[in-house]
């Protein structure tokens, strides 16, 4: 049996209503609680709103199985947005077991602050997913799309795995795309504690961003994937056992950053990472010979624990790159094809084993074991 409470100001269910007739400035504020809810919210138009960052016109479910479907079409769409956000962290808010959260928008897209809370109710098996998809095709130029902040909490016993995924597809023409990293978003980005957790990104633009993906728990996994030109990863972390994360960037002046994966207190199960780079400029900072006494600090993947793995992947020139395990048996294979490519590799523990290929002129590797 489906029990829905939708509670709407007047003035949203005016705009709901005419949203055939009068297709801009939509606004939406919806509140449901108990189990099976679901929400359908679609708006074409200009300057549509879903949801706001004030507690008053919150979009909120309570409950289980809890569903929420959002379609805007149009130029200046906006899920959670408006209102005081640096004092607010609500936007979306599903609190319950197996919620869902799909997000569809066009043209400048904005997605301020969802936010997805998992009990658990400490069942066996917990069987507890929580799922967020958001598909932003902003089309031409100077067309933006951003998203703000993504929290998924799991709080249960621990069990079972409780999987919270993520998945999200910015598609532009000229325009720039974030992931976190708002103007008044500097802790921004996508955050995941619990086990088993999936975050999948794909961006296809120009200026694209990925500002902090956080992952707290076992058996996480990461693929994040830009294509264009002057992309960014800023900060990727995986803290926990079995952890999985790979990062593919296409075109020139990409930049990852930093990537740390920890498993130095969940076992001996280690963590995987695998980086593809195609295009020049790929990296930060400026190595010289011998990847300058192998100091790292530029675009950085850190392994910090036992039997841990890294892949590096490289076809172009002048890319500059560091990683360092620190810990036993940890494996490093890396191959690049290009000019002027540079690596630093640091191995600290025993039994480590580092296995490069660079094929090109003026190309420079440091490793120390």
């Amino acid at each position: 049996m489906k029990l829905n409470t939708i509670l709407l100001s007047a003035a949203a269910m005016s705009l709901l209503m005419a949203s055939n007739a009068l297709a801009d400035s939509n606004k939406a504020y919806i509140d449901q609680d108990g189990s099976n809810n679901s929400a359908l919210i679609q708006q074409g138009g200009t300057g549509n709103q879903a949801g706001d960052s004030t507690a008053q016109r919150t979009m909120m479910q309570s409950g289980n199985n809890n569903e929420i479907d959002i379609s805007q079409t149009g130029n200046n769409a906006g899920v959670g947005v408006g209102g005081n956000f640096l004092h607010n962290n609500l936007g979306v808010d599903q609190s319950g077991d197996r919620n869902v959260l799909t997000i569809d928008q066009e043209q400048n897209a904005q997605a301020r602050t969802i936010q997805q809370t998992s009990t658990g109710a400490g069942t066996t098996p917990l069987n507890t997913v929580n799922q967020i998809v958001i598909d932003q095709n902003v089309g031409g130029q100077f067309h933006n799309a951003t998203i703000s902040r993504i929290e998924q909490t799991y709080t249960g016993d621990g069990l079972t795995d409780a999987a919270n995924t993520v998945a999200i597809n910015q598609d532009s023409n000229g325009s720039s795309l974030r992931v976190g990293g708002a103007a008044n978003n500097q802790s921004g980005g996508v955050s995941q504690t619990g086990y088993a957790n999936s975050v999948e990104i794909d961006q296809t633009g120009k200026w694209s961003l990925i500002d902090v993906v956080t992952q707290n728990g076992n058996g996480n996994t990461a693929d994040l994937e830009q294509n264009g030109t002057s992309n960014v990863i800023r900060t990727v972390s995986q803290i926990g056992a079995n952890n999985g994360a790979t990062v593919t960037q296409t075109g020139t002046g990409n930049q990852l950053a930093s990537l740390t994966q920890d498993n130095s207190g969940s076992g001996s199960v280690g963590n995987s990472a695998t980086l593809s780079f195609s295009g020049n400029d790929n990296g930060t900072g400026s190595f010289s010979g011998d990847a300058l006494s192998i100091s790292l600090t530029e675009a950085t993947a850190n392994q910090l624990g036992d039997n841990n793995s890294l892949t590096y992947t490289v076809t172009g020139d002048t890319n500059l790159f560091a990683f360092n395990q620190d810990g036993d048996n940890n494996v490093i294979d890396g191959s690049v094809n290009g000019n002027l490519n540079q690596a630093a590799i640091a191995q600290m523990g025993n039994g480590n084993n580092a296995n490069f290929s660079q094929t090109g002129n003026s190309n420079n590797l440091g490793v120390s074991q």
